[in-house]
């Protein structure tokens, strides 16, 4: 391995420690990119594919007609759910009708869930890349 090839795998290696997917392309297929599955035996083959760490998911704030009816919702610093009881143009009402909370601020500090409670959320809508 020379130094050049390290400096390039050692993102991917310690994102592999950390636990992060990686995922690869061969260079006859530049576009199509799928799971590493190879590198369970941490073979790297730098002729025949390209590496990156599986990107994140990204969100934006729910629109109101986007909130799902009906969800949970909690802080994300806390277990206390509260039960969405309605939305409006710029907030959702929680728990009793003085509770409101607006789209941003539900997007940056709350998570939900449809399934009560077994699996959390952000509160956004999956942006398309």
């Amino acid at each position: 391995m020379t130094r050049e090839q390290a400096k390039e795998l050692w993102p991917l290696v310690k994102a592999l420690a950390e636990g992060k997917e990686i995922e690869c392309n061969a260079s006859i297929n530049p576009k199509g990119w799928c799971a590493a599955t190879h590198l369970e035996t941490c073979n790297f083959d730098l002729k025949m594919f390209r590496y990156r760490i599986k990107p994140e998911p990204k969100y934006r704030p729910w629109k109101p007609e986007e909130v799902p009816m009906p969800c949970v919702v909690r802080a994300k610093d806390t277990d206390c759910v509260q039960l969405v009881l309605w939305k409006h143009s710029n907030h959702i009402c929680i728990g009793s009708s003085d509770y409101t909370i607006d789209y941003i601020k539900l997007y940056n500090e709350w998570e939900h869930s449809l399934d009560h409670g077994k699996a959390w959320l952000p509160c956004g809508e999956l942006v398309e890349e």
